[in-house]
């Protein structure tokens, strides 16, 4: 439909709908890695939103975020983009809504800029939990040393600026997790099922569940190395791309229990994704250069 130039070696994207805007992490710019705001209400024609910082006479088209960001999430009630920074530890978060026209006796337009929120360790992915006003960011904690471990950081997005909250946060996984994906549950049912975060961890084979209230984890065995993880909460159905053994896995997330082994490869850390309505995967295929569409199970 449409393309526009970003920065070098884009990897992450994030989508706000309702504003009309993409993010995308540019993983190769130097000396910081940057994110590069996309105005896509006319898919037909993108173009990548400039301003011009205040004291600066030149238009800018990236803001600078942390070395070599990857991953991408929206908290989209407060129109904040979330970034996670791979080559710095942190997460930069960086308020959208400063884009918008000014407002007598409110809103002044600006230049987006991002706050940093330092985390335990390399960041890879980050999900959002818009009932809590948490994201969830995976990391890799005690790099380089012979105590590494896995970690999942929970940051309050809340809080102005956003903080890390120590006592929500996880540091015993064995492994490094990769990819992460939001459960709302359901609030409606008695007793309440809470919201949760699926993680994908390649080293181990498996899926972690995590709740954010008690810091506490379990565990599924899947295929090997689930580099990419999707989610269908209106079936809760999950759905991981194995890289090593070229298969993917359909997990049953209420009885946390795997259904299916398909036949599909894919070494793409960001490869899939579902459409809630059509209960249909969506998956980069790396290795043969494609995007298949996989009907789920109900």
């Amino acid at each position: 439909m449409g393309s526009v130039p970003v920065g070098k070696q884009p990897i992450g994207v994030g989508i706000i709908s309702r504003l009309g805007y993409a993010v995308v992490a540019n993983n190769g710019d130097s000396p910081t890695g940057t994110a590069t705001i996309i105005d896509i209400s006319t898919p037909t024609s993108p173009k990548v939103v400039t301003w011009t910082p205040s004291g600066s006479t030149t238009a800018s088209n990236a803001v600078s975020v942390g070395l070599a960001p990857v991953g991408v999430s929206i908290d989209q009630d407060r129109a904040l983009a979330l970034i996670a920074n791979s080559g710095s530890n942190t997460l930069s978060a960086i308020d959208l809504t400063v884009l918008f026209p000014s407002v007598t006796g409110g809103h002044t337009q600006g230049a987006p800029v991002a706050t940093t929120i330092g985390l335990s360790g390399p960041p890879t992915a980050v999900a959002v939990d818009p009932n809590r006003a948490e994201a969830a960011v995976t990391n890799l904690q005690n790099a380089g040393t012979t105590a590494v471990t896995g970690g999942i950081d929970v940051i309050n997005l809340a809080s102005l600026p956003p903080a890390k909250i120590t006592s929500a946060s996880v540091s015993s996984l064995t492994v490094n997790p990769t990819g992460i994906v939001y459960d709302p549950g359901d609030p409606n049912t008695s007793p309440v099922v809470a919201g949760v975060f699926y993680v994908t961890s390649t080293q181990q084979n498996a899926v972690y569940s995590f709740n954010p209230d008690t810091g506490t984890s379990s565990t599924i065995r899947v295929g090997v190395n689930p580099y990419s993880v999707g989610f269908n909460y209106q079936t809760g159905t999950l759905f991981t791309i194995n890289s090593t053994s070229n298969t993917s896995s359909v997990i049953d997330s209420q009885n946390f229990k795997t259904r299916d082994t398909l036949s599909i490869s894919s070494q793409s850390q960001f490869a899939i994704d579902v459409d809630q309505f059509e209960n249909t995967a969506v998956i980069v295929d790396q290795n043969n250069n494609r995007v298949l569409f996989l009907a789920l199970p109900r």
